[in-house]
């Protein structure tokens, strides 16, 4: 599911234009990626750096963001699992949307976190 939802993110940032809209994918896999793997896989997508940030943190706080997005991370013999969430996260810092598939379109995340 993370190449779909890359490829998702690529296209939208093409459609969030000069909007001032961000995009972050966030990493649920702090040993394996690190600054330097994240920073090649942006480049390999095309992620511009002034809409979309790939990133990672503290586990426990990945951890609590996930818990807090109702999403699930586990370890399934050595392989980290996830379900799916795309938040969506207005100028004021509140949460406008939770998808927990990725039945969304570009257009759809574009549109969301667009408007007013």
């Amino acid at each position: 599911m993370c190449p779909l939802l890359t490829e998702k993110f690529a296209k939208a940032q093409t459609l969030l234009g000069d909007s001032g809209a961000q995009l972050l994918s966030l990493s649920i896999d702090p040993a394996h990626d690190t600054p330097e793997v994240l920073a090649a896989y942006a480049t390999r997508h095309r992620a511009d750096p002034q809409r979309w940030h790939i990133a990672t943190g503290e586990l426990a706080a990945i951890t609590t963001f996930a818990l807090r997005s109702g999403a699930n991370v586990w370890d399934e013999k050595g392989v980290i699992n996830h379900n799916l969430r795309t938040v969506i996260v207005g100028p004021d810092g509140k949460v406008r949307r939770i998808f927990t598939d990725n039945d969304w379109t570009p257009e759809q995340l574009a549109e969301l976190l667009t408007s007013k």
